[in-house]
């Protein structure tokens, strides 16, 4: 695959791919990119397609845990 394929999949392109080949996917699409062809949608699709495969918690959703004493605090 070319750098430029990685501009140019489609959603449904993304969506055959695995989390793990996304990520990386993502990785090449940003180190390809320079100051000049920076491309704030490019990296949205690619999240997006992430989103869908790699469920994250929202906050409301992650137990809060306050330290019950200064010792627990790492």
């Amino acid at each position: 695959m070319e750098m430029d394929d990685f501009f140019a999949l489609t959603a449904k392109e993304l969506s055959a791919l695995s989390a793990e080949e996304l990520q990386s996917a993502l990785a090449i699409a940003l180190s390809a990119m320079t100051a000049e062809t920076y491309d704030a949608s490019v990296i949205d699709v690619y999240l997006r397609a992430l989103e869908k495969k790699d469920l994250m918690p929202s906050f409301s959703q992650l137990p809060l845990r306050y330290p019950s004493k200064r010792s627990d605090i790492p």
